[in-house]
């Protein structure tokens, strides 16, 4: 089920200051058949109506509801609409949001996280999914149960790639380029590193920032410039291959528990089953976008990675403590 209000973030804001116990544990109602109650729970997404994400979260509360009988319900708010990405997940830790996904804001409460913003980290979506699997992924999921969020499902990232207003063919052409990157300790300085001018912002303000030339460029998936319309506003696309990740789904880690163990099991399969559509629609949808960019005549460029990649690790040893074990922990996975 999907809203698209903007005035919803209005009437949130008043519930928060008049009546936050209203959403705590998601609102309940009396059940529509057996003792269980009702649910209605509440899902953010910063990311534009047309990014696939938001198709599988949708996917996520058609779900939800299908298993449920119609007892729990899901509205997906997209676009930023009622939260951006970190104000989602202070939502899910006070109750008034229930759901969201994420990738970089996770930092703000598990550190870890920004080893995904690390350029030339991981090689491809295979080692991802590998890490994901492995014993150190498994802690590094743990440590998001453990701030109060509960991963039910990761999305595969496809690689980032660079978008930008002047041909950028070979790492020399980066230096001095204004780009936009996540707000993350690691992401900037690795971009530092090859010679670029980082600015950091939330993500629904790149789109005018760019077009304003307040920034020269910014990195995405290709899917995801094409559903943000930063090929209207950048005429260049160069395949930089930086960055492959997950982006997580996260449930409120304080409503699981409140959870009966077959209420639980309906989420988890509800989510399993958005992510199975939402790899299908990322293959799908990925190739349309490339497809489309060309037709549309963005100009593609092809520079090689292997210097930027040898660049970007020169600031691996300037990361914290911290930054730099889980990079051994990655790089360890085969």
């Amino acid at each position: 089920m999907k809203q698209e209000k903007k005035g919803w973030a209005l009437a949130l804001a008043m519930l928060l200051v008049f009546s936050v116990s209203l959403f705590a544990g998601g609102s309940q109602e009396a059940a529509p058949s057996g003792d269980a109650p009702a649910k209605k729970y509440v899902f953010s997404s910063e990311l534009p109506t047309a990014h696939m994400y938001n198709k599988a979260y949708n996917k996520f509360a058609d779900e939800l509801e299908a298993l449920s009988g119609g007892r729990i319900t899901m509205e997906v708010y997209d676009s930023s609409s009622i939260a951006s990405a970190r104000e989602a997940l202070e939502g899910i830790k006070i109750g008034t949001i229930h759901a969201t996904g994420v990738l970089e804001a996770m930092s703000f409460y598990v550190p870890e996280m920004e080893m995904m913003g690390i350029p030339y980290l991981f090689r491809d979506m295979d080692h991802v999914s590998n890490f994901m699997k492995s014993p150190a992924g498994l802690e590094f999921q743990q440590r998001m149960i453990d701030a109060g969020f509960r991963p039910v499902a990761y999305f595969l990232r496809t690689s980032r790639q660079m978008t930008s207003n002047k041909k950028i063919a070979s790492l020399a052409d980066l230096k001095g380029t204004k780009l936009r990157v996540p707000e993350t300790s690691t992401g900037p300085a690795a971009w530092n590193a090859m010679g670029a001018k980082t600015v950091t912002m939330p993500f629904g303000e790149v789109f005018s920032a760019l077009q304003q030339g307040v920034i020269d460029a910014q990195e995405n998936t290709i899917d995801q410039i094409v559903s943000s319309k930063f090929h209207e506003v950048q005429k260049y696309v160069s395949m930089t291959n930086h960055q492959f990740q997950a982006s997580f789904v996260v449930f409120s880690e304080k409503e699981w528990q409140s959870l009966s163990e077959a209420d639980r099991q309906i989420v988890q399969e509800a989510a399993n089953r958005a992510k199975a559509f939402e790899t299908e629609l990322r293959i799908k949808e990925t190739k349309e976008a490339e497809d489309f960019l060309k037709t549309y005549g963005t100009e593609i460029l092809y520079p090689d990675t292997n210097e930027f990649a040898k660049a970007a690790s020169e600031a691996y040893k300037g990361y914290s403590p911290l930054m730099q074990e889980w990079v051994k922990k990655v790089q360890a996975v085969k």
